[in-house]
């Protein structure tokens, strides 16, 4: 069997089943939820971080920008343009009270000779060649602004980086002035920013030039460091003017980059964040939901173990004993498993198996009364004869009650008595039948019989209903009675009595027992009766069948339409039970409908019929017509009102009148009637003979009207055939004179 048939059978797949449905939606849900809450705190985490970068970024651009700036006037400024070393103090003492994080400010030569800086002290640096230097190389080639790389200043020894503006006099290039910045600064400041968040959110904030040198960081021994090699596509990005965020093995930990750039030195922001400290929530999150998967699994577990241990094995345990049983019963040597210790348990498992071991015991009692059911369902199966029938019941309850008497009874209601059908034991004293007056209609078996229900009677002689039929039951020889009705829709009113010597209760088994004996009575007079019905029915369609037959015999006879319509109007008066009908037909060239044929009219009816122009809709014929439908009135003088000028109506005579229309291929060619003057209606039967009989009268009226037709239509084409053929004669006699006359004249 496979796994989809077992499942639809098996009760512990079937609770597997649904157990998995209700558990695999929990861990479903619970990772989904993890995947859901882990996406959402990588991107807070991400988000928080870009935030910083940016800032950070927002405010040193803002600083480099400044720089720039200062670099840009001081080159224009004519005092340091002459390099006038007496001026230049004061222009560049201004710069540097204004900008404290302004270390430095410096005129080279065109040779990069160190003409002045500012402060002057505590060491100096004039007269120094810093042509070397990458930002006076590449300020000298480009003649633009840039900025240098981060260096320890040999002037002050501290880090700095440089804002550059090379100096032209004439259009010519006359060195640079250079304003260094203090890298330190920058360095405290990150580490401020990173030192006031929690030890939980310790992130590394990283200034990188665009060399990748380290500018500034929060951790100050690695500035003017190059940037890590293992986040080299972090540093690429974030020089190629790129802002986001990516993951990043390094030293064995995985780090989480927000990187935004400056676009003024293209330097950038990087902010460094291990991932073991920002996803340190999901962490504790993941392991919390992992505990809780675990300690569901373990209950589940455990809950399905108890639920197999307590309930499924049981239930499988009582279902082998249950089919054990089954087949002990079908004649199969099968010892059942034995489920007493289950029957021990005070729970719904332990009723069921007490229940389960009654049921086995109440089996095997009812065995033996299934088997003479059995009995008698096999003779009331096997024969159609209800006398025989009856006495096999009626035998089958004197042995299975162990009882001396039993009799069938059934209500004569054209009699009005209650007679015995048949008996057993009862003794020739017993009347056969009982008349029904208030007092016998007080018996145990007219009260069964009108109620429905089994009544019976543990002592006839205490019984206060029973005080009048106590002469009855001493001639019967009985104490106590039981009566089954029998309850067919075929069958009269009837009865199945059970008597006993001694006084008795019957019990609900005994009382189920004889009404099922009762059934099969009721079934053996229902086949009885339903065998008359089928066959006064099927005597009935033979009938049926014959007339119509009679009927298409007699109008296929002629292609007359008078014969056709006599012929018709006999054979009906013939096979039904009618005192008169009639044929109404419509001309081809009318839309009006006369009376063409009639049996059994009065000559004033037919006279006036035959002066009647019937419309369609006007009067009982002409409402035949217009619907299509057979009509039948019960009860003619009632519809007076309706049609007052139909004369059929007015007739006095008629009980019952029908008509129903000649039909063929959906044209109506008339109206067949019909009359009688005893018959209180017409069975829906003769309706519908009536229906099919019009039908037949139809088709014979339409073929001998086409015979008609087609005898004119060849007398016509006869007249043709004659006329050409005189006018070919005359015209050739005609032609032979004409010439003849020509020749004659040419003579």
């Amino acid at each position: 069997m496979s796994v989809k048939e077992r499942g639809k059978t098996d009760l512990q797949l079937q609770l597997l089943a649904l157990y998995l449905l209700f558990v695999v939606p929990i861990f479903a849900l619970a990772l989904l939820l993890y995947s859901i809450e882990s996406e959402r705190l990588r991107e807070d985490v991400s988000a928080a971080d870009l935030s910083l970068a940016r800032a950070i970024a927002l405010e040193t651009d803002s600083l480099l920008r400044l720089a720039k700036e200062a670099a840009i006037a001081y080159a224009k400024l004519p005092v340091v343009v002459q390099a006038d070393t007496e001026r230049m103090p004061a222009a560049f003492s201004a710069g540097a009270i204004a900008r404290q994080d302004v270390n430095l400010l410096y005129r080279l030569s065109k040779d990069g000779i160190m003409m002045y800086h500012y402060p002057s002290s505590p060491g100096s640096t004039v007269g120094e060649d810093f042509s070397f230097r990458d930002y006076f190389t590449e300020a000298k080639a480009t003649g633009q602004h840039v900025f240098s790389k981060g260096r320890i200043s040999p002037t002050t020894d501290r880090p700095v980086v440089t804002s550059v503006m090379p100096i032209y006099k004439n259009g010519q290039f006359d060195g640079v002035v250079g304003v260094n910045l203090e890298l330190q600064r920058l360095t405290e400041t990150v580490m401020q920013i990173s030192e006031k968040r929690p030890e939980r959110e310790k992130i590394d904030i990283i200034i990188v030039d665009s060399t990748g040198q380290v500018i500034a960081h929060s951790n100050p021994d690695k500035l003017l460091t190059n940037f890590s090699d293992d986040s080299s596509p972090v540093l690429q990005a974030v020089l190629n003017g790129e802002e986001g965020s990516l993951t990043s093995e390094s030293n064995s930990e995985t780090w989480l980059y927000s990187y935004t750039p400056m676009p003024t030195a293209n330097w950038g922001v990087i902010v460094q964040h291990s991932t073991r400290l920002a996803f340190a929530s999901l962490k504790r999150f993941q392991q919390g939901l992992i505990i809780a998967l675990v300690t569901f699994s373990v209950g589940a577990i455990l809950f399905w173990i108890f639920l197999s241990n307590r309930v499924i094995n049981p239930l499988a345990q009582l279902t082998r004993y249950g089919e054990g049983i089954g087949q002990q019963f079908s004649g199969t040597e099968l010892i059942p498993e034995t489920i007493e210790p289950l029957s021990e348990r005070p729970d719904q498992i332990g009723r069921l198996a007490r229940t389960l071991l009654r049921t086995e015991r109440s089996i095997r009692q009812r065995l033996m009364e299934l088997t003479t059911l059995n009995k008698t369902s096999t003779v009331v199966a096997s024969s159609l004869d209800t006398e025989q029938v009856i006495s096999a019941i009626l035998d089958e309850v004197r042995r299975l009650f162990h009882v001396r008497q039993c009799a069938l009874l059934i209500t004569d209601e054209v009699q009005e008595e209650l007679r015995i059908h048949a008996s057993r034991g009862l003794s020739q004293n017993y009347l056969s039948h009982l008349e029904l007056t208030e007092t016998t209609m007080q018996s145990p078996a007219y009260r069964a019989i009108s109620t429905g229900q089994p009544v019976q009677v543990s002592n006839v002689a205490s019984d206060s209903n029973f005080v009048s039929l106590l002469p009855l039951a001493k001639a019967g020889g009985y104490r106590s009675l039981l009566v089954i009705p029998l309850i067919a829709p075929h069958v009269p009113p009837a009865a199945l009595a059970i008597y006993r010597d001694d006084e008795h209760v019957f019990t609900e088994q005994e009382v189920n027992l004889a009404t099922s004996f009762a059934n099969h009575a009721a079934i053996a007079l229902e086949h009885a009766m339903l065998f008359s019905l089928t066959d006064a029915q099927l005597q009935q369609r033979v009938q049926f069948l014959s007339a119509l037959n009679a009927v298409g015999h007699t109008v296929s006879k002629s292609l007359d339409i008078e014969d056709i319509l006599n012929n018709a109007m006999d054979t009906v008066l013939e096979v039904m039970p009618i005192d008169a009908c009639w044929i109404c037909l419509q001309r081809e060239s009318e839309d009006f409908l006369r009376l063409r044929a009639q049996r059994g009219l009065p000559p004033l009816l037919v006279e006036q019929m035959e002066q009647q122009i019937i419309y369609y809709g006007r009067g009982f014929i002409g409402q035949v017509a217009e619907s299509g439908e057979p009509l039948l009135l019960e009860d003619a003088h009632l519809y007076r009102h309706q049609w007052p000028d139909d004369p059929l109506l007015n007739y006095e005579d008629w009980q019952c009148l029908a008509a129903a229309p000649l039909l063929a291929k959906d044209d109506i060619a008339g109206v067949l009637g019909i009359a009688s003057r005893t018959e209180s209606t017409f069975s829906e039967t003769e309706v519908e003979l009536l229906r099919a009989i019009g039908d037949q009268i139809a088709i014979a009226v339409v073929n001998a009207r086409l015979y008609r037709r087609s005898r004119e239509a060849a007398v016509f084409e006869e007249r043709n055939r004659m006329a050409r053929e005189i006018h070919d004669t005359l015209a050739q006699g005609f032609t032979g004179i004409l010439i003849q006359l020509q020749a004659a004249e040419r003579l």
